[in-house]
């Protein structure tokens, strides 16, 4: 009697771990899924390392008693930039050729025209509306959030025209 209650608990206990390896694969199946359609694994870690410290970054500073005022910003000091966009070989050296000199994660390089031209197939306005929005591992504005859209535009150029290819109205 022994013999048969054990058989029937080793039997029901296979029974449930079977049951429990399928539960756990189809969790995983799901899992990978929902990563695949979220666009997780083409994260940029440093992108997100930006976005953390901007979100984190303090809004202001405690002046104790005794210290001396701080004076407010005027209009000359909280302005940083000219008017009007910035050059294109500006964006590109500050942000763009990290990845566009080396290539890497397949951005194509600057100076390689068939990279270029293959990507010129639906015209400079996708190729831009590309890089504004992010494509591959390229997050959205290539990480430089400070960047106009029109500095994004004039970047694109640059690139374009440092690869051999006729952009615009040459």
């Amino acid at each position: 009697m022994s013999q048969t209650s054990d058989a029937a608990f080793l039997r029901t206990f296979l029974i449930i771990l079977a049951g429990l390896g399928v539960i756990a694969a189809v969790a995983l199946i799901a899992a990978i899924w929902v990563i695949d359609e979220s666009g997780l694994k083409d994260h940029n870690p440093l992108f997100a390392e930006a976005v953390v410290n901007e979100r984190i970054a303090p809004v202001g500073k405690v002046r104790m008693q005794g210290e001396a005022e701080i004076a407010a910003p005027t209009q000359a000091t909280t302005e940083t930039r000219s008017t009007g966009p910035r050059p294109g070989k500006n964006i590109v050296a500050s942000a763009c050729a990290s990845c566009h000199q080396t290539g890497v994660m397949d951005a194509p390089k600057i100076g390689d025209k068939a990279a270029w031209e293959s990507r010129m197939d639906d015209g400079l306005d996708a190729m831009v509306t590309a890089a504004l929005k992010g494509k591959g591992g390229m997050p959205p504005k290539g990480a430089c959030m400070d960047c106009s859209d029109d500095e994004i535009r004039n970047a694109v150029i640059t690139m374009l025209k440092d690869s051999g290819l006729r952009v615009g109205s040459e």
